[in-house]
């Protein structure tokens, strides 16, 4: 039997009519691409303000929503008549408050009808209390919480929501050029791609080691994370001001070749300063998202969006003399190597890990 999904979406709504209906569309697509991308059979039908989903694997589903950037959140939910009467009953009947303990009716409307969400949930709420004698209403911190969505007829009972990341829809706000590095890179990928962007990503050779595990959790974010793996010339790779000059110019032609309008760089906020000089060679805007993110607050940013593996070892170290003076690697240097480079895509893990 099918599952009836609600999902929540939020800044897509404060949009104007035509933004906002091609953002919707983009959404959709996004969410069926990732059902399409773990196996799910899923029908979607798009309502003002919300998106239904329609499938008989709820838990994978709302696993794949709550990696889809956009989503809000996301609830399992049944549907009955949207009548005072109707909500009343069916969501009593499916309600069971332990004796003593505490419970809310949450309601909510969207659609002209002749009564309020006050309505609503006075009269679930009554009808709740006398299938369950002894249960107590409290607003504030309940033991049980019931939610109600009337919308036009219809009406969605649900318990509880998944959270998604929120933003925007991938693929929304253009094109830009990600250097991944060593894990952390990851975050600012995400950040980025949060925004709504859709990411042309250039990886250092080696992917393997303590880079793949993070790899692995972002493509958890997307239905395929598509890649170009850039091998950095030995004379270029020992010192840390060589290895940036080198992946600076290589990123700017790749950006280039993507039609990228900017590119995105993983520093903190002590490589920012020292890095900085080098960003006139790139000649487009250059990203630096983790810059605003020190010590815990990158901890807890790798945990909000479930990429711990990026808190992996950091490799790049200082550079040990000034980048400026670092002279750029020459055309031939660079056209020779993103020659060279190979595509990759890298797939989530079977199991990844349920959403929080």
């Amino acid at each position: 039997m099918a599952s009836t999904l609600l999902v929540r979406y939020g800044e897509i709504g404060i949009k104007g009519p035509a933004v906002r209906a091609r953002f919707e569309r983009r959404l959709v697509e996004n969410m069926e691409s990732m059902f399409a991308a773990r196996g799910l059979e899923c029908a979607t039908e798009r309502e003002w303000g919300r998106v239904f989903v329609h499938t008989a694997k709820p838990a994978e589903a709302l696993d794949a929503l709550a990696h889809t950037f956009g989503v809000v959140s996301a609830s399992e939910a049944l549907e009955c008549e949207g009548t005072v009467e109707a909500v009343a009953a069916f969501a009593s009947e499916r309600t069971t408050v332990p004796a003593g303990a505490t419970f809310a009716v949450r309601a909510r409307r969207a659609g002209t009808h002749g009564f309020s969400s006050v309505d609503v949930a006075r009269a679930t709420g009554a009808a709740i209390v006398a299938r369950n004698p002894g249960a107590r209403v409290d607003l504030e911190n309940p033991d049980v919480e019931v939610f109600v969505e009337v919308r036009g007829r219809r009406a969605y009972v649900y318990r509880d929501a998944v959270a998604g990341p929120g933003g925007l829809p991938l693929g929304t706000q253009g094109r830009v050029a990600i250097l991944l590095d060593e894990p952390r890179d990851v975050l600012a990928a995400w950040l980025l791609m949060k925004r709504g962007v859709s990411p042309q990503i250039l990886a250092a050779s080696p992917v393997e080691g303590a880079l793949r595990p993070a790899l692995e959790a972002l493509a958890a974010w997307t239905p395929a994370l598509d890649l170009g793996v850039l091998a950095v010339p030995e004379a270029w790779s020992a010192d840390p001001a060589r290895r940036r000059a080198f992946l600076v110019e290589a990123l700017a032609r790749h950006a280039s070749h993507r039609r990228a309008t900017a590119v995105v760089l993983g520093d903190g906020l002590a490589e920012a300063a020292a890095f900085a000089p080098l960003d006139a060679r790139v000649g487009r805007p250059v990203f630096r998202p983790l810059v605003g993110y020190p010590g815990e607050r990158l901890a807890a940013l790798a945990r909000v969006a479930r990429l711990e593996p990026a808190l992996g070892p950091a490799a790049r170290g200082a550079p040990a003399a000034p980048v400026a003076d670092v002279p750029a690697p020459s055309e031939d240097e660079v056209k020779q190597a993103l020659m060279a480079v190979r595509r990759a895509t890298i797939t989530r893990p079977p199991r990844l890990g349920a959403p929080a």
